[in-house]
């Protein structure tokens, strides 16, 4: 029926209690948000937002799986130049600083559990996986992430505290390493709309380059807005400190995103996400003369189809874009990627 008549609130109603019968409470919290933007007899409201409460303090373990066939316009996000002046002097570039294309296979996993502590704490352990493997293992990319902390659940508030630990590794090679803290709290106006807050510090060491390694600051603010019952809107903004050994590698940065997601009838689902960013660093490169700047403007569209669905995984495309400019040639570069693959988060 929701293929037919995706902002039929009614059926996304019973939708949701059915998942939130069956213990499925991801997906029956997206569905009661739905629901509750549309047109509902009186006091339906009141059931729907005492079922948010419990599946928020239900909630145990949630995980996230994606596997998807990915071509790259520009695996290593390099320049479209073959050589860039040093110190006055034009150099060559290498085969693996110029730009590169090919074809990959792209992997998300991850997962999160909550033991109770109270009724009103838990203790969340996390963990996520990404990894990019390529024909060419000299652009393989893959970071493992893990975390662990409280969370207090309130009326409506949700307060995590998290140390968070990472690993990157970059054509097989360890890339960084991050160890740090956090926290972040969602506020809950009602059952449409929410607003989120993050706060995080941490320490990130580059082995192959020392001088880069230093303590960052990150500040977050977002939200999220259901405007009908088949439409989600999510906007974020970021601002990020980073220091280094040497200040021609610490910068401050900004980052501004918008997120749009709808049900469309006959199963298809968008979402489409345009993002800025601006970088600016403390000091001269000094191989260029100049403080280095970029701008990287970025913009995704990925589109599943609801009514395909093989044991809770539904094939999607992703469609990425990002064009960096840079005061510096060799860190401008445009690159496009597309994914085709299987989820199970939409």
């Amino acid at each position: 029926m929701l293929v037919r008549h995706p902002k039929a609130a009614r059926v996304r109603l019973e939708l949701a209690r059915a998942f939130f019968l069956a213990h499925d409470y991801d997906n029956a919290e997206r569905q009661f948000r739905f629901a509750s933007a549309g047109k509902l007899e009186p006091g339906i409201q009141i059931n729907i937002n005492r079922f948010l409460a419990r599946i928020r303090q239900l909630r145990k373990f949630t995980y996230n799986f994606s596997i998807a066939f990915a071509p790259d316009s520009n695996l290593n996000a390099g320049p479209a130049i073959d050589s860039v002046n040093l110190y006055g002097l034009p150099f060559q570039l290498s085969q693996a600083a110029q730009k590169h294309s090919g074809v990959g296979l792209a992997l998300d996993v991850g997962g999160q559990w909550a033991q109770p502590v109270t009724g009103k704490i838990k203790f969340l352990f996390a963990g996520q996986l990404h990894r990019s493997q390529y024909v060419d293992g000299a652009f393989n990319d893959m970071t493992l992430s893990t975390s662990a902390g409280p969370r207090i659940v309130l009326r409506r508030w949700d307060v995590s505290l998290q140390g968070f630990a990472a690993r990157r590794w970059y054509g097989g090679a360890v890339y960084s390493d991050t160890l740090g803290g956090g926290i972040d709290a969602t506020y809950y106006v009602n059952a449409r709309f929410g607003l989120q807050y993050g706060a995080s510090r941490q320490h990130t060491n580059y082995p192959l380059n020392p001088l880069q390694s230093g303590l960052g600051t990150t500040l977050s603010l977002g939200g999220f807005y259901t405007p009908n019952s088949s439409t989600v809107i999510k906007t974020y903004i970021s601002e990020s400190r980073q220091t280094a050994a040497i200040a021609s590698y610490a910068n401050r940065s900004s980052l501004v995103s918008f997120t749009a997601y709808h049900d469309f009838s006959g199963g298809f689902s968008a979402s489409v996400q345009p993002s800025y960013a601006r970088t600016k660093y403390d000091a001269p490169l000094a191989a260029f003369g100049v403080v280095r700047n970029d701008r990287l403007v970025a913009a995704q569209l990925a589109i599943l189809n609801r009514r395909i669905d093989y044991f809770g995984f539904t094939p999607r495309v992703i469609v990425s874009y990002a064009s960096n400019r840079s005061n510096i040639s060799l860190y401008t570069f445009n690159r496009t990627r597309v994914e085709m693959g299987l989820t199970r988060v939409f």
